[in-house]
């Protein structure tokens, strides 16, 4: 965990692991990210953009391990749903600037750079180890081409199974 360590807000303490409590979540997190790379990619950004509570309020009088197993678990409206709703994932994805699409026919089209178009993707899609998963009614309103379009992006950031994209969501008669 020396990226925690190296991005962590300096009101966090470090985290020394001294067991392997942790590791079973740190293993589901990392296969729900589609690989190790991807994970510390999240954790950084999840790491940058917590809530002001979560900076600021949590971290007194708890370890460094009390606060990476916060970022393993999720609130208590959240218990149970999975890991996506993991404040490592869902942080992550508010601190891409990103947000569900409020209009009817959601596109990432007007998107122009890929740092854009990622942190897109990254809010509508998760990758669960198996295949593609869309987060919130926005993803799904979203039509087959656009949908291939973020998975694949997502893919060639290293999120995700190389070529699972194309079979999910590539053209029907293929």
């Amino acid at each position: 965990m020396e990226e925690y360590n190296r991005h962590r807000p300096p009101s966090w303490p470090a985290y020394a692991p001294r067991s392997s409590g942790l590791a079973g979540r740190l293993t589901r997190a990392i296969r729900h990210a589609g690989g190790a790379e991807a994970f510390w990619a999240i954790l950084r950004r999840a790491l940058s953009a917590m809530p002001p509570f979560w900076r600021d309020t949590y971290p007194n009088g708890r370890s460094g391990g009390d606060c990476v197993a916060a970022l393993l678990s999720t609130d208590r409206q959240g218990a149970g749903l999975g890991v996506e709703f993991w404040h490592v994932f869902r942080w992550a994805a508010a601190g891409n600037g990103t947000s569900t699409p409020t209009s009817t026919t959601p596109t990432a089209s007007t998107t122009t750079t890929g740092d854009q178009l990622l942190a897109t993707a990254l809010s509508l899609f998760l990758w669960d180890g198996h295949h593609w998963r869309g987060q919130g009614s926005a993803a799904l309103r979203l039509d087959r081409s656009e949908r291939l379009r973020l998975t694949l992006a997502l893919e060639a950031a290293g999120v995700g199974q190389p070529g699972a994209a194309l079979a999910q969501f590539g053209p029907a008669d293929a």
